[in-house]
C-alpha cells in the first residue's frame, strides 16, 4: 500500500495502539486474578518466623498443632481431623500460640 501512495502511518499507530490495549488488559486481569495467590505467599515467608511446626496455635475458634507451613497453606492436626487455611489467616487475625514448637523443645 506503501508503493501505491497510501499513508499506512494511521493504520500501523492504529494497530499499536490496539495491540498495546489488548497487552495492558491481559496484565491487568492477570494482576487481580493473582491477588489472593501472592498475598497468601508473603504470608507464608513472613509468617515461617513465627510459627513452626508442632506449635499448638489458636486461630480465631479453630484449635490445633501445626502440621505442615507451605507455601500457600496453614495445616493443624485437630483431633479427629487436619484443617487447611491460607497462610494469610496467620498474619491478618489475632493468633494464640498455646505451646512451643519443635524449636522450643531443643532448647
Amino acid at each position: 500500500m506503501n508503493q501505491a501512495g497510501v499513508d499506512t502511518d494511521i493504520i500501523t499507530s492504529n494497530i499499536t495502539l490496539i495491540l498495546g490495549s489488548i497487552l495492558l488488559a491481559f496484565a491487568i486481569s492477570y494482576g487481580f486474578a493473582s491477588r489472593n495467590l501472592v498475598s497468601n505467599m508473603l504470608s507464608s515467608y513472613y509468617g515461617k518466623g513465627k510459627f513452626t511446626e508442632g506449635q499448638r496455635i489458636r486461630i480465631g475458634d479453630e484449635e490445633g498443632v501445626i502440621v505442615r507451613i507451605d507455601s500457600i497453606s496453614v495445616t493443624l492436626q485437630q483431633e479427629k481431623q487436619q484443617l487447611v487455611f491460607p497462610s494469610k489467616r496467620l498474619v491478618e487475625e489475632e493468633v494464640i500460640i498455646l505451646s512451643g514448637g519443635k524449636d522450643q523443645e531443643e532448647e
